[in-house]
């Protein structure tokens, strides 16, 4: 029998297009459980009261929008790289906002890599599918401990 890891994936996005984009590229990943929130203050509050317990594992990769209500993904990411808990997690900025300013911004914050948000379903198969190869079977994470 074959033990397949299930890896656990945090979308962070607001936008219920690309939210339901991203759950329909996800669905061709089954080995995938994916948490979402829609809210800064509500991801930061989950990871930092709620992920890493019995019924909310922690997750093993982030993927964050910068335009969210409540906490902005670069609060959100800082808050993440600031915390002893988190900061191992990879975060994986997703965004629309193709500005080198703010690319050099994120990454300063130690985001791990940014990524341009597509805007159709075969773009988010290809974004997903590359972050399943490069993520999950190409690199090691780090474990929670």
């Amino acid at each position: 029998m074959n033990f397949v890891k299930k890896y656990h994936i945090m979308l962070v996005e607001d936008n219920t297009g690309d939210i339901l984009l991203a759950q329909e590229a996800f669905k061709r990943h089954p080995e995938y459980d994916l948490t979402i929130k829609s809210d800064g203050n509500e991801a930061v509050d989950y990871l930092l009261h709620y992920a890493g317990n019995k019924n909310d594992p922690m997750p093993d990769l982030i993927l964050l929008d910068l335009g969210l209500p409540g906490k902005r993904g670069e609060e959100v990411l800082n808050t993440i790289k600031q915390n002893d808990k988190l900061k191992k997690i990879p975060v994986i900025i997703l965004s629309t906002q193709d500005d080198q300013e703010v690319v050099n911004a994120v990454y300063h914050l130690q985001s791990n890599c940014f990524v341009l948000k597509p805007d159709n379903i075969d773009g988010y198969f290809r974004v997903i599918d590359t972050i399943d190869t490069f993520w999950f079977k190409t690199v090691r994470l780090p474990d929670h401990a």
